[in-house]
């Protein structure tokens, strides 16, 4: 394991939305977020 294992990206992903913060999100289309999100490199 190294620093980088460890350290944070400088991008991350607010998933407060995604449990109803402002509007009903349907569990599909949170599902379907978050895998693109985690395709695309976002761990933080």
């Amino acid at each position: 394991m190294t620093i980088k294992d460890v350290l944070a990206d400088k991008l991350g992903f607010g998933a407060a939305p995604l449990g109803n913060m402002f509007r009903d999100i349907p569990e599909d289309e949170a599902l379907a977020t978050v895998e693109a999100a985690w395709e695309d490199g976002i761990r933080y």
